[in-house]
Parts: C-alpha cells; sequence; structure tokens
C-alpha cells in the first residue's frame, strides 16, 4: 500500500514538473549553435519573450509564428536572409532584433499593430522602399544601414 501511493505521489510530482517547464514566459538560447529550433519550443504556449542570438540560423525560425504569447524575439547575429510572411501571426510582438544578418529584402511588417521596436542594423537591405514606410507608425526601426530617407507622411498607404 505504502509502495502504491509512494509510485502515485511519483508519478504526479514528475508529470507536474514535466508541465512546468513548459510554462517560462522567457527562454534564452542564444549562443548554442542551433541552425533550427528544438521541436519542444511548440510546447512552451505562454512565451512572451525568446533570445535566440548568435546561433547559425540561415533561416528565420518559422516555428515562431506559432508562440501566440510572443512579445520580445531576439534574433541578432545569425545568417538569416529574408523575414518570411509568417512573421504576419505574432499579433503579439513588440520588440523585433534582427540585427547582424544577411537580411536583403524587408517585408512590410504593418499589420503588426503591436510592434514598437525594430532593430536591423548590419543588414545588406536593399528594399526600394522607406522602411519607416512598411512599419506601423508607433514602431521604430533602428539601422545604420543607408536608406533614402522619406519622412512617415509622404509614405504610401501599403497593405
Amino acid at each position: 500500500m505504502k509502495k502504491s501511493i509512494f509510485l502515485l505521489i511519483s508519478i504526479i510530482f514528475i508529470s507536474c514538473a514535466s508541465v512546468k517547464k513548459y510554462e517560462n514566459i522567457e527562454l534564452d538560447l542564444s549562443n548554442q549553435n542551433l541552425v533550427k529550433l528544438p521541436d519542444d519550443i511548440l510546447k512552451y504556449k505562454k512565451l512572451e519573450v525568446l533570445n535566440l542570438r548568435n546561433n547559425n540560423f540561415n533561416q528565420f525560425p518559422k516555428q515562431v509564428s506559432s508562440l501566440p504569447n510572443l512579445k520580445r524575439l531576439f534574433l541578432s547575429s545569425n545568417h538569416i536572409d529574408s523575414i518570411p510572411i509568417e512573421i504576419l501571426e505574432n499579433k503579439e510582438l513588440v520588440v523585433l532584433y534582427l540585427d547582424d544578418n544577411n537580411i536583403l529584402n524587408f517585408r512590410n511588417l504593418k499589420p503588426m499593430q503591436k510592434l514598437r521596436i525594430i532593430s536591423i542594423t548590419h543588414n545588406p537591405i536593399r528594399t526600394k522602399e522607406n522602411i519607416e514606410c512598411l512599419i506601423p507608425k508607433e514602431a521604430q526601426v533602428l539601422y545604420g544601414n543607408e536608406f533614402p530617407t522619406i519622412k512617415g507622411s509622404d509614405c504610401k498607404e501599403t497593405k
């Protein structure tokens, strides 16, 4: 009887611990030499902050679009060459850091109404449109690249 109770308590403890493992709201996977995200990332449904700096991603990890509560995403110092359309699914995203990558074309992020800061310094961006016309009005873009200067009010409506 005592062994069964002990076994039952052990099973409950182990299953609670494994559920709590995915309760984190912040996850730091920086400096791990990752080339893709681990499959377990999708179990972090409450995740708000994801740090993927200084890894070896060649592509933007599309799995982040399946993290419904993500507010801050740090993908600086990788080898990412584009921003996929799936990023638009991150409706709660407020901060996006993409510094020191290989991004050539900048995607229209205007539909991301909660986005407030996007950092894209040190990317070889060749987008012809003004970056400030491709982000929500309330957002600030931080960049060290050379772009034509157009005041936000001069932006044509882009959808």
